[in-house]
């Protein structure tokens, strides 16, 4: 049920914690954060989110970000979706560059993340 600025930020700490750097966007937009590799000026990554409880995702918002890295030239998306995706948005996904992250994903990215790194993480989330 986590609110989407707690997914959000959520996103960009486990970016940065893998290197990225990460640039939380304004509400409203086509998306939420954008992933850099520092010393790089063009986005390597865009992330959208959705709110805990926001149910199983439609491919409709998987299109959507595909539309989104077609207009700003990026190649790389992500999604973050904790309730998960549905089965046309997996084959979508899979398609066209967007990784999906729903839930257990992202338990297991904490889980590989090293001890000391993870109370960084999590302190990210307030």
């Amino acid at each position: 049920e986590w609110p989407k600025a707690r997914v959000c930020a959520l996103a960009a700490a486990l970016a940065e914690a893998d290197g990225y750097t990460a640039e939380l966007e304004p509400a409203g937009g086509d998306k939420d954060v954008v992933l850099g590799r520092p010393g790089e000026p063009r986005p390597h990554v865009l992330v959208c989110c959705v709110a805990g409880g926001a149910g199983t995702l439609p491919a409709k918002r998987v299109r959507e970000l595909f539309g989104t890295l077609t207009a700003d030239g990026v190649e790389v998306g992500w999604f973050v979706a904790p309730a998960g995706f549905s089965t046309e948005a997996r084959s979508y996904a899979a398609q066209h560059n967007i990784r999906l992250f729903d839930a257990e994903a992202l338990l297991a990215q904490l889980r590989d993340l090293p001890p000391v790194v993870v109370p960084q993480v999590l302190g990210r989330l307030g």
